[in-house]
């Protein structure tokens, strides 16, 4: 395992600390309500899935006496109500990260129903099995006034991959999403542990430099200029792969796979292809409070495959 593994790791585990001093009084469960079949959820509507939640929980024990928060999502304009699946814990599981703050976002009832699709080829996610070695909670939950309908797995490594490779694929236009899920993923090693594809000697890549913000002057902006110097089409997406040992305003997450990790990422090309010839540039922005000269690499990434 390499330090830098090592290091993004820890900045992941940030992403998600609770501290483990502010433990909540254990919530007793007597018996668990009984799960509803994976294909109740995909049988729903776009109305249904409007008051739809999804969740991640950590059940894999403490790091380091802290807990990782729990991911809870669902469509705008229906608050996520974690409350609601306390009834449905399973005994003997450990459902820590769910009793403090949680890390939230939104999902359009087409992306949910995207989600749930994409997930329903999986039979090892959608049979709500138990793996004696799952370290992670995937749950679903409808509340409708006269019945709340609910589901689980809890998955493992090799399964997690699956999941997380689904919904990470599912919700890729969904920018809080794929922050989230990668974060979270990386931490539990159950990212898709294949990168993408290193192009630097394809591309041509010119930094304008990093120069200091007068109006801001913890802040260092730059441009940085990507050519395709290669006589072929670059698959995309196309990304931007920053080393620095600073803040990147507007990254669109921090690489787990590419080595070595922990890096700073901008998607320049989403979808397409990067023709001959063509030119990509890309502002900079860094936050430096030290105000020291920063030094910064760029590396381009393309093709299928989890930075």
């Amino acid at each position: 395992m390499s330090i830098g593994r090592i290091n993004f790791r820890a900045w992941c585990l940030a992403f998600f600390l609770i501290a483990a001093g502010a433990v909540a009084a254990p919530v007793a469960v007597t018996r668990a309500q009984t799960f509803s079949p994976y294909s109740d959820f995909q049988a729903m509507s776009l109305a249904d899935l409007a008051t739809l939640q999804v969740k991640l929980t950590d059940v894999g024990g403490d790091y380091g006496g802290h807990l990782i928060a729990t991911v809870l999502f669902g469509a705008p304009g229906h608050p996520p109500n974690g409350g609601l699946f306390l009834p449905f814990r399973r005994r003997g599981q450990t459902y820590l990260g769910d009793d403090f703050s949680r890390y939230t976002f939104t999902a359009s009832e087409e992306e949910l129903k995207a989600l749930i699709d994409s997930l329903a080829l999986l039979p090892r996610v959608t049979d709500g099995h138990v793996d004696p070695r799952g370290t992670v909670s995937f749950s679903l939950l409808e509340s409708a006034p006269d019945t709340t309908r609910a589901f689980e797995v809890i998955v493992g490594p090799s399964d997690g991959a699956e999941l997380f490779g689904a919904m990470l694929a599912a919700l890729k236009h969904n920018r809080a999403a794929v922050y989230a899920l990668r974060s979270f993923g990386c931490v539990k090693w159950m990212l898709p542990r294949t990168p993408p594809t290193i192009v630097q000697d394809r591309v041509e890549v010119v930094s304008s430099g990093l120069r200091a913000d007068r109006l801001h002057p913890t802040e260092f902006v730059g441009t940085v200029r990507i050519s395709n110097i290669s006589g072929a089409v670059i698959p995309a997406p196309l990304i931007l792969v920053v080393s620095v040992v600073a803040d990147l305003f507007d990254r669109d997450g921090m690489t787990c796979n590419i080595d070595p990790p922990g890096h700073p990422f901008i998607n320049l090309i989403t979808s397409g292809g990067f023709a001959p010839g063509a030119t990509v540039e890309q502002v900079v922005r860094l936050r430096n409070p030290g105000g020291g000269k920063l030094n910064a690499g760029f590396k381009v990434y393309a093709g299928a495959g989890t930075p």
